[in-house]
């Protein structure tokens, strides 16, 4: 389930404790057998008829327990994601010779990922992306411990990741966020170069990076 026991533990005692999923007497699955379905499914991506299988319930029972579980997931991500002091220079940055004082500034990295989606068959078109997959375009921001700050799930394949980052600064309803001033996410070259953000630099002919400037944005992107 991709976590040890004491975190299992806690994570159903905060799920009951802090009321973010009800039990009943009448529920002859505990709320312990509904976490690990739950987890056990997402983490390695197996069908409800599998799960049926493995836990001995119908697939009607798996389906409803899997909403109602992920939903209550969901919930926490006030309390599971964190942010630091983005005001401060990140201590790998500012104890490294290779990254202080050029990344001094540089709160994390934004990049979009593609997710296999399962949707009507008239919505294919759509969610198909550049490679003919049907997927949805996730937004993740990343800190430079490699912890997930921000997702952004929802978007169609099709759509540029520029275009999910615009919504998600623009977005009244979504809670982004913001680097502070003078602080900025590194992105790549897909997104537009503004104010927090800040893309490679690009010197070669026709906006192209020279192999110097290759080296700079993976440096940028992946820390290496």
């Amino acid at each position: 389930m991709r976590m040890n026991v004491p975190t299992f533990i806690q994570l159903c005692h905060i799920l009951r404790e802090d009321g973010y999923i009800t039990e009943c007497s009448c529920d002859k699955v505990t709320l312990e057998e509904r976490v690990a379905i739950a987890l056990y499914g997402v983490s390695h991506n197996l069908t409800h008829r599998v799960l049926g299988e493995r836990f001995q319930h119908s697939i009607e029972i798996i389906h409803q327990h899997m909403c109602r579980l992920c939903q209550s997931l969901v919930q926490l991500a006030s309390i599971a994601f964190r942010h630091r002091n983005t005001g401060a220079t990140y201590p790998r940055i500012r104890n490294s010779r290779r990254f202080y004082p050029w990344f001094k500034d540089c709160i994390g990295t934004i990049d979009g990922t593609h997710v296999l989606a399962s949707v009507p068959r008239e919505k294919h078109d759509v969610f198909r992306n550049r490679k003919g997959t049907v997927s949805q375009n996730v937004l993740v921001a990343c800190d430079h411990d490699m912890r997930f700050v921000y997702v952004r799930t929802g978007w169609e394949g099709s759509a540029h990741d520029s275009r999910v980052l615009l919504d998600a600064i623009s977005n009244p309803d979504v809670i982004f966020l913001i680097p502070p001033v003078e602080k900025y996410h590194a992105v790549d070259a897909v997104y537009r170069h503004m104010s927090g953000f800040m893309t490679p630099f690009k010197s070669g002919p026709g906006g192209r990076l020279h192999k110097k400037d290759y080296l700079i944005a993976a440096i940028l992107r992946f820390g290496i």
